[in-house]
């Protein structure tokens, strides 16, 4: 990992002499993805920086024709402390992690009240 410098997870933070951001002393990438019909909305896509043992939130919205399923670790180590709500935390490791938003479609979703057995 590297040294923090200016980054957005720790924007309000303050430089200290050293060029570190106070009260983290390295930082890791944060890789953020969904799947079609889904979108994070906080922070948002992309690539992220934030402070070693920062604690992230992160909000997904689905499109009409779609159902949220879960978060997913595709890439590195985290542990989300509710992978299947629309809005879950965790706290950034050492290691660069990658977190998908995964949906499925509506049409793909099958609904029934009540079972019926076949001979």
């Amino acid at each position: 990992y590297k040294y923090a410098k200016d980054y957005p997870g720790l924007v309000g933070r303050n430089l200290t002499p050293s060029g570190t951001i106070e009260g983290y002393q390295s930082y890791s990438e944060l890789t953020i993805e969904s799947t079609s019909n889904g979108l994070v909305t906080y922070p948002g896509e992309g690539l992220f920086s934030y402070g070693v043992g920062q604690l992230v939130t992160l909000a997904t919205t689905s499109s009409p024709t779609a159902e949220f399923v879960n978060w997913s670790i595709v890439s590195g180590s985290a542990t989300l402390d509710n992978p299947n709500e629309l809005k879950t935390t965790f706290t950034i490791t050492a290691d660069n992690t990658t977190i998908r938003a995964n949906f499925i479609l509506r049409e793909d979703l099958i609904f029934s009240d009540s079972f019926e057995f076949l001979d």
